[in-house]
């Protein structure tokens, strides 16, 4: 019998805490979601969160004008910053 114990290798999780100034829920969804992926369309995440795209549309446009989120073409994308970087 093995008397040593199998190590536990712990993943770190990857996702910045959620800014404080987002106080929606499908705000926080969406950014949440932003974050974990590379990029987004709006029918991507229409598929993927099941929100309607008249409901996306105001929100992404919310998280743009707060600088969390960048529009480039039809793709939507986090503005990531470096960890020693503050968000306001």
């Amino acid at each position: 019998m093995n008397s040593q114990q199998p190590t536990l290798k712990q993943s770190v999780a990857t996702v910045e805490p959620i800014p404080p100034r987002l106080d929606s829920s499908t705000s926080k969804l969406v950014y949440l979601y932003l974050w974990t992926s590379e990029s987004a369309t709006i029918d991507e995440l229409h598929a993927v969160l099941g929100l309607e795209k008249l409901t996306l549309y105001p929100v992404l446009n919310t998280l743009i004008a707060a600088d969390l989120v960048t529009q480039s073409e039809d793709s939507y994308r986090c503005q990531k910053r470096l960890p020693n970087e503050t968000r306001a």
